[in-house]
């Protein structure tokens, strides 16, 4: 096994991004949580008048929303800084965990594509995410690796691509090599 470290790479963390999403997932969340408290709040008839209640709602909404994405941010934030992706001629490996710890290793003669994708956010800060298929799996985050929020992603995808291509020649050489005896 090779120990030398080709590439390590960190995700970057992109607050405007992590927020924006997590602010659309946090209305619908928020507004389950908080509408149904409120509503029995109205019909036990506390607050009056019914605008006011409304006000209220919505004040809240705000604010639980605002809360919950600054706290996700912070989260995913950590997350962020404690994940680093290794690549190695033989493997890549994969470690994160701010609160759960995962490490994942796969060899490079077990993957059998490597994916760059851009979505529409990622192309406007110039970021991309690389994903691996192995044969275990044919959805490219199955085995658990894939590089997200990644500078420069084409170069590293290219790179990455070349040592899996070498890699495929290296393992057909030496079967030659075996073939031939």
């Amino acid at each position: 096994m090779d120990n030398e470290v080709l590439m390590e790479i960190k995700p970057t963390f992109n607050r405007w991004k992590i927020e924006t999403i997590e602010w659309l997932q946090a209305v619908p969340f928020v507004s389950i949580c908080v509408f149904p408290v409120l509503f029995i709040a109205i019909s036990l008839e506390r607050f009056q008048p019914a605008n006011v209640t409304w006000g209220l709602y919505f004040f809240t909404l705000c604010v639980f929303g605002l809360f919950w994405v600054k706290f996700w941010s912070f989260l995913v934030r950590k997350n962020y800084d404690v994940t680093v992706y290794k690549t190695y001629r033989d493997r890549i490996e994969f470690e994160e965990g701010f609160i759960n710890h995962k490490y994942t290793v796969i060899k490079m003669a077990d993957i059998k594509e490597i994916r760059l994708t851009q979505n529409f956010l990622q192309r406007k800060v110039r970021l991309g995410t690389i994903s691996f298929v192995t044969a275990a799996n044919t959805y490219p985050t199955a085995t658990g690796i894939c590089f997200k929020d990644i500078e420069n992603s084409a170069d590293v995808y290219a790179e990455i691509k070349q040592l899996h291509e070498d890699c495929a020649v290296s393992k057909k050489i030496e079967k030659d090599k075996r073939g031939s005896r």
